[in-house]
């Protein structure tokens, strides 16, 4: 999921996700202790409350879901506490960038299985998408959770 905040139209935030996506995660040989995360996201599977919206964000005035139809996350460093905080260090590679990101992330590791949420701000226009920045904040929010299944229409606006 991710969060853009709009100046013009409402609603404001503006909430949108991927609907197709996969990754991987490895574990230590103690079946516990995270060692890695992928995570591949189909471009064109973007979502959001409006079908104009959608739209005009997978062209290339954003996304440009034909020139580029996947985003990737791939860790580097995996840091997390006794308490499961921490953070998740890796190369986010969206559109016509690569950029290093930090990002702050609870993990949980129990009998029915493992979740890893997190959340950051990135700045889009390191991305290449750095159309209409006079309207649209080029610091966007991106959220995950893995491990728990998340029905799209639950963080749409209604």
């Amino acid at each position: 999921m991710f969060v853009g905040i709009h100046t013009g139209d409402k609603p404001d935030p503006r909430t949108c996700g991927f609907a197709k996506f996969g990754g991987e995660a490895k574990f230590a040989e103690d079946g516990k202790t995270l060692k890695s995360v992928v995570i591949e996201m189909q471009v064109d599977s973007l979502y959001t409350f409006n079908g104009n919206l959608t739209q005009h964000l997978k062209s290339a005035d954003f996304f440009d879901a034909r020139e580029y139809p996947t985003a990737k996350f791939e860790s580097s460093k995996i840091e997390i506490g006794a308490d499961g905080k921490g953070t998740l260090t890796g190369k986010l590679s969206l559109m016509k960038g690569t950029e290093e990101v930090t990002i702050p992330v609870t993990y949980t590791n129990g009998t029915s299985g493992f979740t890893l949420t997190g959340e950051v701000k990135i700045d889009r226009t390191k991305f290449g998408m750095d159309k209409m920045t006079e309207k649209i904040s080029k610091e966007v929010t991106v959220s995950f959770v893995i491990g728990e299944k998340t029905d799209p229409n639950s963080v749409l606006p209604k």
